[in-house]
This record gives structure tokens, C-alpha cells and sequence, in this order.
């Protein structure tokens, strides 16, 4: 459903003394957003993943404009002192209003933000390499991506820092941020907002964190692995079972005398475990995980 011009007007009453201006603007900004969010998508559009394109934009243009929807309807409950005059005025119940618009505001940019970076995911090539627990330099490729986006993290506060000093202009506060590291477009997307206060959302830094202490933890994981792998026998016996870590192929692999039976079968099919007529066994990648599975399943 549309957001029409009479609903925007009528969302900026409270706060403006020329809310059709406001409103048509606001709509011409979400159309703008929209437009752009198509364009920006289509680079990676190919004959083969068309149509399942064409279904993430329509869920993106829905949702964004059901919280771009939800943002007016709390908007319309704020009001300044400005219009609506200092005598009488109601600042408890503005704070209030305010702050819940505030909060739709930043649940509307946070969902976009993360619905894009989810169609990013799916449809750009160049998002889609994914560091493996098999690869040799696993550990180093990750603390190489954790200290990249330590970096960011760092160039998002300066951003920040700058964007909200007073006594700037924009063009000195443009020549900090370029010092700092950004390019033009971003200079002016964090200096001109469409919504909100100027510099990077909160959300955006808290992402970037929750992404880095991921990534520690997944550096942790690895450590942890090799050194089990240092104090683990590569070959052993469990319940009549002969189990091989093999550090080569990154697999746990289960030797059984004969088949099993269905009811184990089934249970190392959902523990994760797949059968591999090549090797005579069956096996999933090797780590902490592999081993639970494999016990509880033989014990």
C-alpha cells in the first residue's frame, strides 16, 4: 500500500510550517530510495537469478515502505512549541512522541541497512566468498577481515566525531572525512542524511562490532581446533567404530564393520554426517562439533 501525499502532509502538521512541502519531499525521497535500491540491485541481475531478484526487490520496496508507514504514524503524534505556540504546551507528552518517531526512524534505516546488505549477500559475486575452517590460512584470512573492520570501526567515530563538531562548516567538515579516508559519495551521504541526524547511524557501528566479535570468535574456535588436532590421536576406536581425524581432507570419518543400521544411519544423516561410497565411510568436517555428534551417535 502507497504512502499518499495527504498522509505525509498530514504527518509533518505538527512539526512544520510548510508540511506540504515536507510531505511531498518525504514522498520523493522514498520513491528516489526505491528507484535507486532497483538500479543498484540490477548490476547483478543475470538470466539465471531474474526472478528470484525481482521477489527480493518487491519484499524490499513492501517492507520499506510499511516502516517508512510506521515512521508518519508516529511522526504525526510529535509537535513543536514553534507551531503550535509556548503557551500550554505539552513537553512531556511531545518527549515522548518524539522519542518513539526516534525509535521508527532507527528501526526503519536498520532494517533497510540490513536488507540490503542481504541482497548484497545473495546476488553480488564478489560478497559471496566465504572464508572455510578448511582453508589453510583460515586464521589468517579472518584476522586479516577483523582488523579491516576494526579499522572502519575506528573511521566511523572519527566520522562521527567530525560530522557533530560545532564551528564547522560542511566544506571543512568534507576535508576532515576525506582525511580520515572516505570518498566523496559517502562524504556527502553522511553529511546530507535524508533522515536523522548527520554521520553514521548508531546501528551501523553497532553491526560492524557484532561482525568483528564474531569473527574473534570464530579466530578463537580455530585456535581451539588446531589444538586438539596437537592433542588428539589421528586414529582411534569408539564403541567398535574406527575413527579417523583426518586433517588433510578437514573430515571426521566413521569406519564401520558392515552397515549399520537404519536407526543409526538416520541419526548420523541428522547430526550432519553424509555417506561417501568413494571412501567406504561416513564422515563431516572436523572440528569440536563433529566429535559431539559423533559421540552421542556411537555411545
Amino acid at each position: 500500500m502507497e504512502i499518499t501525499l495527504a498522509t505525509a502532509t498530514a504527518a509533518f502538521r505538527g512539526t512544520s510550517f510548510t508540511p506540504e512541502k515536507r510531505g511531498e519531499r518525504f514522498i520523493k525521497d522514498l520513491h528516489d530510495h526505491l528507484d535507486y535500491i532497483e538500479q543498484w540491485a540490477g548490476q547483478w541481475r543475470t538470466e539465471d537469478n531474474s526472478d528470484a531478484l525481482d521477489e527480493a526487490l518487491a519484499y524490499y520496496r513492501t517492507g520499506y515502505t510499511g516502516k517508512a508507514r510506521d515512521y508518519i504514524a508516529a511522526h504525526s503524534r510529535c509537535i513543536s512549541s514553534f507551531i503550535a505556540g509556548p503557551s500550554g504546551f505539552p513537553v512531556e507528552r511531545a518527549r515522548k512522541a518524539s522519542e518513539s518517531a526516534d525509535k521508527r526512524l532507527n528501526e526503519w534505516l536498520e532494517w533497510s541497512h540490513k536488507q540490503r546488505e542481504r541482497i548484497a549477500r545473495k546476488f553480488n559475486p564478489a560478497a559471496q566468498t566465504v572464508i572455510s575452517a578448511d582453508d589453510e590460512d583460515a586464521i589468517a584470512q579472518l584476522q586479516t577481515k577483523r582488523d579491516r573492520l576494526a579499522q572502519r570501526q575506528e573511521m566511523y567515530k572519527a566520522a562521527n566525531k567530525v560530522c557533530r563538531k560545532t564551528g564547522l562548516d560542511d566544506d571543512e567538515k568534507a576535508r576532515q572525512l576525506n582525511d580520515i579516508g572516505f570518498n566523496e559519495k559517502t562524504i556527502y551521504e553522511v553529511l546530507h542524511p535524508r533522515w536523522g541526524k548527520p554521520g553514521f547511524e548508531s546501528y551501523v557501528l553497532s553491526n560492524n562490532n557484532a561482525n568483528i566479535k564474531r569473527i574473534e570468535e570464530r579466530v578463537k574456535a580455530l585456535e581451539n581446533e588446531a589444538t586438539r588436532r596437537e592433542n588428539t590421536p589421528s586414529e582411534y576406536e569408539v564403541n567398535g567404530v574406527r575413527v579417523i581425524e583426518d586433517d588433510g581432507d578437514n573430515r571426521l570419518k566413521l569406519f564401520f564393520d558392515g552397515k549399520p543400521s537404519l536407526e543409526t544411519r538416520t541419526k548420523l544423516k541428522r547430526r550432519g554426517f553424509h555417506w561417501s561410497s568413494l571412501q567406504g565411510c561416513w564422515m563431516r568436517q572436523l572440528n569440536q562439533n563433529a566429535r559431539y555428534a559423533m559421540r552421542e551417535v556411537l555411545q
